[in-house]
C-alpha cells in the first residue's frame, strides 16, 4: 500500500513540476504591440481639448502621407521613425480655398524593447524636444497652430497623450464663421 502512495505522490509531483516548468516559460506577449505617439489638439485660449476647425493632412519627407484629410480631429496617433532621431512632420491645414503648412520637428531617442524571445521586438521612443515652424498668421483662416508641448515623453505600447498641439482661432475667422451660420 505504501508503495502505491509513494508512486502516486511521485506522479503528482512530476505532473506539478512539468506544469510549473511550462507555465513559467509561457510569456504573455502584449496584444497591442504597436508603438505610436498620440497628438491631441487644444484650443490655446480655453486650454481644453477641442476639435481642429479645419482639414488636416500630415506628411513626412520620406514616408509620404501619414494622415489623410481628417476633419474635426481632437487627437490622432502617428508612428515615429525608428531609423532617425528627428522626425519632420508637415501639418497641412486647409479650408475650401487655402492650405497652410506648419512644420513640426520631433526629436527623440530610440530604444529596442523585448518582452521575451517568443514576442516580437519593438522600438520605444523618448521625445526629447519639439520645434514648431508655423505658417504666417492669416486673419481669416480657421486656425493657426500656436504652440506645442510634450505631455508624456515616453512613446510605448500605451495609447496616452504624448504631444499637445495648441491652436488659435483668429478673431476674424471666428467672426466670419459665426456670420456664415
Amino acid at each position: 500500500f505504501s508503495t502505491l502512495i509513494v508512486k502516486s505522490i511521485r506522479h503528482s509531483l512530476a505532473t506539478a513540476l512539468t506544469l510549473c516548468m511550462f507555465s513559467c516559460t509561457s510569456i504573455d506577449c502584449p496584444l497591442d504591440s504597436i508603438v505610436v505617439m498620440t497628438l491631441s489638439f487644444y484650443d490655446a485660449e480655453m486650454e481644453e481639448e477641442t476639435a481642429l476647425p479645419c482639414t488636416l493632412n500630415i506628411e513626412a519627407p520620406r514616408a509620404g502621407v501619414l494622415f489623410n484629410s481628417g476633419t474635426d480631429i481632437k487627437s490622432l496617433q502617428l508612428p515615429l521613425n525608428t531609423g532617425s532621431l528627428v522626425d519632420t512632420l508637415y501639418l497641412k491645414l486647409s479650408d475650401s480655398n487655402r492650405e497652410y503648412v506648419d512644420t513640426l520637428y520631433v526629436s527623440h531617442t530610440n530604444e529596442s524593447h523585448f518582452e521575451a524571445m517568443d514576442c516580437p521586438g519593438a522600438v520605444f521612443h523618448h521625445i526629447s524636444s519639439l520645434q514648431l515652424l508655423p505658417h504666417p498668421a492669416d486673419g481669416d483662416f480657421p486656425a493657426t497652430i500656436d504652440s506645442v508641448s510634450i505631455i508624456r515623453p515616453l512613446v510605448d505600447y500605451n495609447d496616452v497623450e504624448n504631444i499637445r498641439i495648441y491652436y488659435h482661432i483668429p478673431a476674424d475667422a471666428s467672426a466670419s464663421a459665426h456670420a456664415r451660420h
